[in-house]
């Protein structure tokens, strides 16, 4: 580009004018300078013309309320950026805001993304409730404007549980990856907050004795005075769905959607199919004989359909009533099973692969030495009464 010519002319009044282009103007705009003198005139349009020499046509001399204004900022950078560095800084920003999205619809995004997969419903509503704690604490925000402080303070005000809030921010992370991978988000702020240290609970495990009661109240509550109205149902036919929970630690919600057609009791496998599994993954296992001895007591031309009875949320209640659960013991015939097992067979390999879970990992940490073994061997041994069947052996 040519470099810039700026006449001084003498203007009728008698002064000194020149006009500044377009380009080298503060304001982007021509600009006419007006000068009393000439020597002052060539003075400033020499001070423009050597700064387009030295800089480049974009730059410009400031006006004094543009030099205050610098000042004021170099005051508070401190020396900690320069000017050019600041502004560069306040331009990602507006640019990192400008292509992210509010948390509402990183929510709908990552859910509909999950559709179709092997991620299970109760995943699926965990990651609901996870981002519905921060939708509830924090409104509606871009997710590239939430930052460590604020998430950690968010999950602070809505629970005191630290469990809860360290499997929030397990559930949150691999959304906050899908918003870094969509340009939504800078870094996965919830996978950089530090978990909190958890003091571990000794886990609800039945006794033998307390597992054989249990099976006792898989029966007919119709006179059971003791129950509530509308829990007094024979519970017969629960026996089946409730010793599979027992004795091969199926979960409530797999159990519920079991079939007997998945239970192979002529050559004494388990399958758990991909539909059923709560983590969508099949498993399939050798049933233990007294697993196999409770499902035989179910007459062979009731063994279609699912495995759990009719009405099968109001007896597993009864039962539960029955028997003495709370609500925090949903989980305790899993967790039974588990510290049973591997005190009574001392195969963490074989656990495992009944459990359905990836690594022994979490069988060590919950369910390993709760249980003596003698009471596990009784525990195995908890037949159906008058059923003929040869004694285990305890791991040595």
């Amino acid at each position: 580009m040519r470099p810039a010519r700026i006449p001084i002319r003498k203007t009728p009044s008698g002064q000194f004018s020149f006009d500044v282009p377009p380009r080298l103007s503060p304001t982007g705009k021509r600009q006419r300078r007006t000068f009393s003198t000439k020597r002052e005139a060539e003075l400033r349009r020499r001070q423009t013309l050597e700064a387009s020499r030295l800089y480049g046509e974009t730059s410009r001399q400031l006006t004094a309320a543009e030099a205050e204004d610098a000042g004021k900022a170099l005051e508070l950078l401190a020396g900690e950026a320069t000017l050019l560095e600041a502004a560069q800084a306040l331009v990602a920003s507006r640019d990192r805001r400008a292509r992210s999205v509010p948390l509402s619809q990183l929510r709908s995004a990552y859910l509909t993304s999950r559709e179709g997969s092997d991620y299970s419903d109760y995943y699926r509503r965990d990651i609901r409730r996870a981002f519905a704690v921060l939708l509830e604490q924090l409104g509606d925000p871009l997710v590239a404007d939430i930052t460590q402080g604020q998430l950690k303070e968010a999950l602070h005000r809505a629970t005191a549980n630290k469990r809860l809030r360290n499997d929030t921010l397990r559930r949150l992370s691999p959304a906050w990856k899908f918003a870094v991978e969509h340009g939504w988000a800078d870094a996965n702020v919830p996978g950089s907050v530090s978990r909190e240290r958890v003091t571990m609970r000794t886990p609800r495990i039945l006794t033998s004795a307390e597992a054989e009661r249990l099976l006792a109240a898989c029966t007919d509550h119709r006179g059971n005075e003791t129950l509530p109205d509308n829990l007094r149902v024979d519970c017969r036919d629960a026996v089946a769905a409730f010793a599979l929970m027992l004795f091969a630690g199926v979960r409530p919600e797999e159990v519920a959607r079991l079939e007997w057609r998945s239970l192979s009791l002529a050559d004494g496998t388990v399958r758990i199919p991909a539909e059923a599994s709560k983590v969508r993954t099949p498993r399939s296992f050798e049933a233990p004989p007294v697993l196999l001895a409770w499902l035989e007591t179910v007459p062979r031309p009731r063994r279609t359909g699912p495995v759990v009875p009719r009405d099968w949320e109001r007896k597993k209640k009864a039962v539960r009533a029955a028997f003495g659960f709370t609500r925090r013991d949903a989980d305790v015939l899993r967790k039974t099973f588990a510290s049973h097992h591997l005190a009574c067979f001392g195969d963490v390999n074989l656990t495992r692969a009944i459990m359905g879970h990836e690594t022994p990992d979490v069988l060590f940490r919950h369910y390993a030495g709760h249980v003596e073994k003698a009471d596990a061997l009784r525990f195995f041994h908890l037949f159906p009464p008058g059923h003929e069947h040869r004694k285990l052996r305890a791991a040595s």
